[in-house]
């Protein structure tokens, strides 16, 4: 039994796709993958030919080929294929999957795109563009980046400055609009896409070719694009402002931001260690301002100084590391200062040594605990030499210091030191000239 394609699809017949198909296990060459893209169950025989710019013998003998393959429904009334016409088919399909697995069974079914409503409005470069859902789920070869790219310059290009047309800021140099000049002539060329399936883009493609190779042109050249950039500056007539978008688009575009923002730290991260330690400092550092207003200050100069650790060369945290360091240290030698003034209370001058010099080796600032020590030291009577050094220490601090001076001028005395003792006198009394008391002291030593 012989099958005429002629007689079994008249001009009028309308091809109608299979209801549940499975796109994924059907094997279809490039001339059927032409011809399916045009079924869409309302367009005859006779249409699809004046489409596809065959005869419609030619096209119902590809449509001979897609109902053998179980594609389309056979026409209403029409006899069931033969089983030889079938298993032929069958064979065929399976020596061409055989002899190419991964070019032919790369089947058109993944090239239809089904856009949500957030793909249709435009975000960033397209930003205030409404996309049109048709031709974004167009059966064609075309990626869903490069569709947007034709639909948003085929419907502003005329009020596009060519720095806009190729995708360019206005400080941009040679070499950058080189190659974004070439990558947009490529994409609008007609010959990128010879043999592929573009849909209705293919028009598209032809009328912003030339328009887009004009607008490189003229940034190609040197002088061309300086006139033109001096005309550009201070005007932003083309710049949308942000109330002026719809309420969907700014939520769009601030969601984009976000997610280019994102995966713009995941980068610098993975390509830098040293931004990764940054964004550790950062939070050590907020830590440690939560400990400050706790008045935690110990445990707010530890986070500083591990934030300092992770980002040395960061000033503020130099600065900030100094100023908890005093309060950190007057935190921590608190204690030691209560049981000293506790010791002394009870007469245990040498507890209150020992308690004094703790406090004066955590706070080096506080010179007075190092007097206190020697004050304490020389009470007890046993060691004036070494009262007479924790002395020295709060002199050396704050030489001009009246009062670290008379401890050192009571241990001086208590010693029996007439000659040193003397030189601190002197020394007070140029500090001091009203001390009466050492005044009548150096009197009486010149007498």
């Amino acid at each position: 039994m012989s099958v005429d394609p002629a007689l079994r699809y008249s001009g009028d017949f309308v091809p109608r796709l299979k209801p549940n198909l499975d796109l994924n296990s059907v094997v279809i060459g490039a001339e059927d993958h032409f011809l399916f893209s045009r079924l869409d169950g309302r367009t005859t025989v006779r249409q699809i030919a004046s489409l596809v710019g065959k005869s419609p013998m030619h096209v119902a003998a590809g449509l001979l080929r897609l109902e053998a393959r179980g594609v389309i429904l056979a026409p209403d009334g029409a006899e069931q294929l033969p089983d030889s016409l079938v298993q032929k088919q069958a064979i065929a399909d399976a020596e061409g999957a055989s002899g190419d697995r991964q070019g032919s069974r790369k089947n058109f079914a993944k090239r239809i795109n089904k856009v949500s409503e957030a793909d249709l409005i435009g975000v960033g470069r397209f930003e205030g563009f409404m996309f049109p859902r048709g031709p974004l789920e167009e059966i064609c070869a075309l990626e869903i980046n490069v569709r947007k790219e034709m639909l948003f310059l085929d419907a502003r290009i005329e009020d596009m400055s060519p720095f806009k047309v190729i995708d360019l800021p206005l400080s941009a140099d040679d070499g950058r609009i080189m190659r974004q000049a070439d990558k947009k002539l490529r994409m609008f060329h007609p010959d990128t896409y010879f043999g592929q399936e573009v849909g209705s883009f293919g028009p598209i493609i032809l009328r912003l070719y030339n328009k887009v190779r004009e607008a490189a042109d003229l940034l190609l050249d040197p002088e061309k694009r300086s006139e033109l950039r001096t005309q550009l500056l201070g005007v932003s007539a083309e710049e949308i402002k942000e109330e002026e978008l719809p309420q969907e688009v700014r939520e769009a575009r601030q969601k984009e931001r976000e997610r280019i923002s994102a995966g713009l730290r995941h980068r610098r991260l993975k390509k830098n260690p040293m931004f990764a330690n940054i964004g550790r400092a950062k939070t050590l550092y907020q830590e440690a301002m939560k400990f400050v207003e706790n008045k935690e200050f110990a445990k707010a100069h530890n986070a500083i100084m591990a934030a300092k650790t992770f980002d040395p060369r960061n000033p503020l945290y130099t600065e900030m590391e100094e100023r908890m360091r005093v309060r950190a240290s007057d935190h921590r030698s608190e204690p030691h200062v209560k049981a000293a003034e506790f010791a002394m209370n009870v007469g245990r001058w040498d507890q209150a040594e020992a308690a004094f010099k703790n406090a004066a080796k955590i706070c080096a600032h506080r010179p007075e605990y190092w007097a206190r020590a020697a004050e304490c030291c020389c009470r007890v009577g046993e060691d004036l030499q070494e009262a007479a050094n924790l002395a020295q220490k709060a002199i050396d601090i704050a030489p001009d210091n009246t009062e670290f001076l008379r401890v050192m001028l009571n241990i001086l005395d208590t010693a029996g030191m007439d000659a040193k003792a003397r030189n601190i006198a002197e020394q007070i009394g140029r500090l001091d000239p009203a001390a009466s008391d050492i005044q009548e002291r150096l009197k009486k030593k010149r007498r």
